[in-house]
């Protein structure tokens, strides 16, 4: 009798390197497969892969907003693509995030504006005095 067979997911495949991580996985997984999301067939894997894939090319700093309660946008993923934005760079770019305990898909507002335009300002340096 043959044992469990395992079905390897293609969901979370760095598609730039989609050959060397299905031949990573040939010798352990007896097929592949899409995944279902939210009960339909997911043909767009796509569209879902990039909070992990790209964010490890990431070269430049980041700003982070996360929302505990969203739906639209479930926080596992921000934290993925924070995790890991700028893996692969050396030396790492500077991250950060702020997490919203008890906000849904609308963030952190104005907080989060207030962030973006400190962080900006902080890149930018001073500007020009007015006299």
């Amino acid at each position: 009798m043959r044992g469990p067979r395992l079905s390897a997911s293609l969901m979370c495949v760095d598609y730039a390197n989609a050959a060397n991580d299905v031949a990573a996985l040939s010798g352990v997984a007896d097929a592949f497969h899409l995944d279902v999301m939210d009960g339909h067939f997911a043909p767009h894997t796509l569209a879902y892969h990039d909070g992990v894939s790209l964010p490890r090319r990431a070269t430049a700093p980041a700003l982070f907003s996360v929302a505990q309660r969203d739906t639209a946008c479930p926080p596992s993923t921000v934290f993925a693509a924070h995790n890991h934005h700028g893996a692969r760079a050396e030396p790492r770019p500077m991250t950060e995030i702020a997490v919203h305990e008890f906000n849904i898909h609308e963030g952190g507002q104005a907080s989060q504006m207030r962030r973006k335009l400190r962080r900006l300002g902080d890149l930018l340096g001073p500007g020009p005095q007015r006299g």
